[in-house]
């Protein structure tokens, strides 16, 4: 009797072991994955010493940037993959094994900046003109923050959006919240979630509003149903700043 009690209690804990053991991995691959998005930003900000540009995205996965053919787009895209080859980077996977975003701002309306302009322009020039343009121009890249009013998180004029020179996303666990991406993007943009995955206004024009890197993860219950799903989050975002880059760059 005491040996089938003492066999039940050890299966008992091997099974809640096996529970536990999804969830710590994945606060293990976080952990490991801020990590990585913090190398590759080191990786970026030195390209741009070295370079006086960021790279422009890599939008062909062959771990290469993919440069525009125009002073208005000195990128075939503002959102892709991070270029690991011109990084000099082993690869640009997350810890789960993810292909990692890259975004970066160009403004292709007024002042015809981009922080990945390879056009002999002044990088400095360019973070300081892009930095007082703010979020009003096109192809921006955007940072939301929690609307108190909605109780979403969204890019929405009176909100605290700020305007970021580029943004590294991993997608995370998987898809949190079951979503397809917009007819306007590639399916392999559906694993990332809320914002992350939406052009700001539902078209083809490149304004991309991208999460907060504050905003925690939320993973729901699949007992709840489409709806919780719809606010589930476990994107990890990196997100650059103007007055950063201005600093790492020496900008006078």
């Amino acid at each position: 009797m005491e040996l089938s009690m003492v066999l039940v209690i050890i299966g008992i804990i091997i099974a809640a072991g096996f529970s536990v053991l999804p969830g710590a991995t994945d606060t293990a691959n976080k952990k490991a994955t801020e990590a990585q998005l913090e190398n590759y930003q080191h990786a970026l900000e030195g390209f741009a010493v070295a370079q006086g540009r960021l790279p422009c995205p890599d939008t062909d996965d062959d771990g290469a940037e993919n440069a525009g053919t125009s002073l208005a787009r000195p990128c075939t895209a503002m959102f892709g993959h991070l270029p690991y080859r011109d990084l000099g980077l082993p690869n640009n996977y997350d810890a789960w094994g993810r292909k990692v975003y890259y975004a970066v701002h160009q403004d292709s309306t007024a002042t015809n900046a981009s922080v990945a302009d390879n056009s002999g322009s002044n990088i400095c020039t360019n973070l300081k003109t892009l930095m007082n343009t703010g979020v009003a121009s096109q192809d921006g890249l955007m940072i939301g923050d929690f609307n108190n009013t909605t109780f979403t998180y969204n890019c929405d004029a009176g909100d605290n959006t700020t305007a970021a020179p580029y943004v590294l996303i991993s997608a995370g666990v998987e898809d949190a919240d079951y979503s397809a991406a917009n007819a306007d993007e590639v399916a392999a943009l559906a694993e990332l979630d809320g914002n992350n995955e939406d052009y700001s206004d539902g078209s083809t024009v490149l304004q991309r509003c991208v999460d907060n890197p504050s905003r925690v993860w939320r993973i729901a219950n699949p007992e709840d149903g489409n709806a919780a799903a719809n606010t589930s989050y476990d994107d990890i975002v990196v997100a650059g700043s103007f007055v950063g880059l201005i600093s790492t760059l020496n900008c006078p």
